[in-house]
């Protein structure tokens, strides 16, 4: 279904009849913050749920700049797809479909830890022309080196294929980890994801 209207009442009561009796999460990306008429008019529906930011880095440098990814093989799609599911957030985080991760997969644009254990850690990311976005960071092991091994490889293949300026999304609530970006060399990109949800009512 499209709609566009710049009336606000116009909107409201289309978002009165979706929510009803259905389970609905309904995000809003602004440069900025969300403008508050629009804020309190959504909020009085569906409930604030959450609130991500965008991150960037121009400048990310490999430590090693001839490290090689370690790619995700076919066989691994219902591993990582079992993962996924399990360490994000199905509403926040956009989780992708079997055929999806398939694709990704194919792409060569999932790059994993392996251990004795199995995949220890994963990153999945996209590109496009001299631009490339984290999907998803996901690392099992307390062992920064996986961490760094990974994120390491991925710079050196962004690197190679002159790609200058990496993207990411980072639960605002979630202080630490974008201290961390900060520390690592990103900046805030004055873009925020707005998340609001309600349970499925009748």
């Amino acid at each position: 279904m499209l709609f566009y209207t710049t009336d606000l009442e116009e909107f409201t009561l289309l978002l009165e009849r979706l929510v009803k009796g259905s389970d609905v999460c309904l995000n809003i990306i602004c440069r900025g913050t969300i403008d508050s008429s629009l804020e309190k008019a959504i909020a009085g529906i569906l409930p604030f749920y959450g609130r991500q930011v965008k991150v960037r880095h121009r400048t990310f440098q490999p430590s090693d700049p001839n490290a090689q990814p370690v790619y995700a093989l076919a066989y691994e799609v219902g591993h990582i797809f079992n993962l996924l599911w399990s360490n994000f957030n199905k509403y926040m985080d956009f989780l992708p479909s079997t055929d999806l991760l398939t694709d990704y997969i194919k792409n060569k644009t999932v790059i994993v830890n392996r251990s004795e254990e199995g995949i220890d850690g994963f990153i999945i990311y996209h590109s496009r022309g001299k631009v490339a976005d984290y999907n998803y960071l996901f690392c099992r092991s307390r062992d920064i080196t996986a961490y760094a091994m990974m994120l390491n490889s991925l710079y050196a293949e962004l690197r190679r294929r002159n790609i200058n300026n990496f993207f990411g999304w980072v639960d605002a609530k979630n202080t630490m980890l974008l201290r961390t970006y900060i520390k690592a060399g990103y900046e805030l990109e004055n873009i925020s994801n707005y998340f609001f949800k309600n349970s499925c009512q009748t």
